[in-house]
């Protein structure tokens, strides 16, 4: 059934950043294959300051804890961001996850991450 798009999660605000995945679209993960034919090159191994939650067997991100996350730096094809950030925001929930530019550790460049919307439930 096709969602309204008032369930959906939004598109993050810029669309050209590449996307840090930590969860279930890295590579490696299953849901990774939803997105992989977009990806421009090979996904970077890459670490952002924060630290993750589990809430329902989901990871959240949470940018203000003290720790490090790793995950993968992904860069979508230029004429292919939009498609690629529209099949992330189908997949993960909006109740769950919302939008941040982050700037990464290592890499040192900003990337979209999905970030719990309550990681202390």
């Amino acid at each position: 059934m096709e969602s309204d798009g008032q369930s959906l999660l939004c598109l993050p605000q810029d669309v050209n950043l590449p996307f840090f995945a930590y969860g279930a679209l890295k590579p490696g993960e299953l849901a990774y294959a939803q997105i992989s034919d977009l990806v421009s090159g090979e996904p970077i191994a890459a670490k952002a300051s924060g630290s993750l939650k589990v809430r329902d067997g989901l990871p959240l991100f949470e940018p203000s804890g003290s720790g490090t996350v790793r995950g993968f730096l992904l860069t979508f094809r230029p004429e292919k961001c939009m498609g690629a950030y529209d099949r992330i925001r189908r997949f993960e929930p909006k109740s769950i996850y919302r939008w941040k530019k982050l700037q990464l550790q290592t890499p040192e460049v900003y990337a979209n991450v999905l970030e719990g919307r309550v990681p202390h439930p």
